[in-house]
């Protein structure tokens, strides 16, 4: 990476050497000027290290002219964010449309303006530097999003439980890389059972930490399995104080599979969906209490 105080290189790209003379005592103090005569010559000193950081492109050259040398550069993985500022004796709107078509992002017209050329090359210096740090911030969001994602696949069950006599089947399809959802279960014995469900406000890796608080204070309340009441009611002492920003909404249901009773808790959830033979279709159970991790002093009820 180059050092703040380091100048900044402008390759100048043009046949006629009284251009190439103007241009370079226009930015010599303030950058070094590199200098090509022609495409060929110019496509090879872009691939010299280290990459120049703005070319200045004239448009008419012989052989190969400003617009294939730039659709090379656009084309090449290395060269495509260099950006490339036209130098032309041209005002038809349709030749400077072609050039923004084949990737340049500014015209530069001659004659020269000192004033225009020193404002139009650091404008898009400044920019791309812009455009780097951005692109440096993103990748290290992305990074952090991969490693929270990690840790949220690393806390759900790698194997759902086997309940004599009870299919469970679950699914995690989050919306974005990272979401706040989890899942997990206490298994008292072949025939009892407690699901927890529960969604974590936010997404990335705050959401994904608070998961697995949750997970490892769900653990602690296995002796109250049989309590969804008492579950929750353990899982908001264990979380309040923990966060400032963020909160955590639950359902948890114990399945006892000798008395074949299914008993609820929700703490801020959506009604819990029942269908079973006996009853006329889907109906749901709305036993709601606060949500988790904010108000100690919350409660919360049962229904079987």
């Amino acid at each position: 990476m180059k050092e703040p105080d380091q100048k900044k290189t402008v390759l100048v790209v043009d046949d006629a050497p009284s251009n190439i003379q103007v241009v370079n005592s226009i930015l010599k103090d303030h950058y070094k000027v590199r200098i090509a005569t022609n495409g060929t010559k110019a496509l090879e000193m872009v691939r010299v290290a280290p990459p120049p950081d703005l070319i200045l492109l004239d448009v008419m050259m012989p052989g190969m002219d400003g617009y294939e040398v730039c659709t090379h550069l656009k084309t090449d993985p290395e060269t495509k964010d260099i950006p490339v500022i036209f130098l032309t004796g041209q005002t038809d709107t349709e030749d400077e449309t072609h050039g923004f078509e084949v990737g340049a992002v500014d015209y530069v017209h001659k004659p020269f303006s000192p004033a225009v050329v020193k404002a139009r090359v650091n404008t898009h210096l400044v920019l791309r530097g812009v455009r780097q740090q951005l692109a440096l911030q993103l990748l290290a969001i992305q990074k952090e999003l991969e490693t929270a994602r990690q840790i949220q696949l690393s806390i759900l069950p790698e194997v759902i439980p086997k309940i004599e006599g009870l299919d469970i089947a679950a699914r995690y399809i989050p919306m974005s890389s990272v979401a706040g959802d989890f899942y997990d279960f206490i298994v008292v014995d072949e025939k009892h059972i407690g699901i927890l469900v529960a969604d974590v406000s936010g997404h990335g890796m705050p959401a994904a930490l608070i998961a697995s608080m949750l997970k490892i204070a769900l653990a602690a309340q296995a002796p109250h399995a049989a309590d969804p009441a008492q579950v929750l009611f353990g899982l908001n002492q264990a979380l309040c104080g923990k966060f400032q920003q963020h909160y955590v909404t639950a359902a948890y249901m114990y399945l006892d599979m000798v008395k074949r009773t299914l008993t609820y808790a929700g703490a801020g959830h959506p009604p819990l969906l029942v269908w079973g033979k006996s009853s006329s279709g889907v109906r749901d159970v709305l036993e709601n209490g606060f949500f988790l991790g904010k108000f100690k002093i919350a409660t919360y009820s049962s229904v079987e």
